[in-house]
């Protein structure tokens, strides 16, 4: 059986590409340097270790929304930058999630789509040659017509009623037929 501790060369030359790698992730992934809260502002500032910064009000979760600006300051950055803390309200944060909350998730899929686009690889180019034969790239969709990432499409069978026009008091407001689900077609067997 082979001896399963390194050579201190082979220990090395792991540790050199973990912190190789730790910081293309400092530059790349959204990971804080430093946050404060400004009070006289109401917000939560964090600074990312890329040199950008955003900046929210604690409203935007429940569990910041009814502590004082005091617990509100005693905020602490984790040692990986991935996280924020008020260790005093027991509240932990993704700094990721903080953005995906103020950008939406289709901005976070048109930013991994864009930085996917521009990698580069031997698969991709085979690809482009490929598609430069068929003629090019397949043409966009008309104006007007959306596009959403496959995991958001609403599913094609699903269809939504306009709810009927109120006619006087408590109109409308009738349960349901049996079998039938207000604003959802009644599933055919």
């Amino acid at each position: 059986m082979a001896d399963p501790r390194l050579s201190d060369d082979e220990l090395i030359r792991q540790i050199e590409a973990a912190r190789e790698a730790d910081r293309l992730a400092d530059t790349t992934e959204p990971r804080a340097r430093a946050a404060r809260f400004e009070a006289a502002e109401g917000r939560v500032v964090v600074e990312l270790k890329s040199g950008a910064s955003f900046a929210f009000p604690p409203a935007l979760y429940p569990q910041l929304a009814g502590a004082s600006p005091r617990q509100l300051a005693v905020l602490e950055v984790s040692p990986s930058g991935e996280g924020l803390s008020w260790p005093e309200l027991d509240v932990d944060i993704a700094v990721s999630g903080v953005l995906l909350r103020l950008l939406g998730p289709l901005a976070m899929y048109r930013e991994l789509a864009r930085t996917g686009g521009r990698a580069t690889s031997s698969a991709k180019s085979a690809a482009a040659r490929a598609n430069g034969r068929k003629g090019g790239r397949p043409r966009k969709a008309a104006r007007g017509e959306a596009h959403y990432p496959s995991m958001i499409r609403p599913h094609p069978g699903l269809v939504v009623r306009e709810a009927p026009a109120a006619r006087g008091p408590g109109a409308g407001s009738a349960p349901p037929a049996d079998g039938e689900v207000r604003g959802v077609p009644p599933v055919e067997e």
